[in-house]
């Protein structure tokens, strides 16, 4: 049962750390070089790196940290958990 529960949760690791490259690799390599934006954090995150020249890997956290606040409270901890996993992989 241990085994089953540790194989799982590298499993979700490993898929976040997949994820979070992907994004990592677009919004540098596509949204970053051709000024194309997207919406919500991550439009406001290029939005704020073009105007201010705010690095992503600062600007980034600080807004997901709103997000987790909303989130703690609909989604548990569980997900605030992996979300952390995530914004830190990216």
């Amino acid at each position: 049962m241990f085994i089953k529960k540790i194989r799982s949760y590298i499993g979700d690791v490993s898929l976040i750390f997949f994820g979070a490259a992907v994004t990592s690799f677009g919004i540098y390599n596509i949204h970053q070089q051709t000024g194309i934006t997207e919406g919500g954090i991550l439009g406001f995150m290029l939005l704020i790196n073009h105007l201010f020249n705010v690095s992503p890997s600062v600007i980034t956290p600080i807004l997901d940290i709103g997000c987790y606040i909303l989130a703690l409270s609909f989604l548990g901890s569980s997900f605030i958990k992996r979300s952390i996993i995530s914004t830190l992989s990216v």
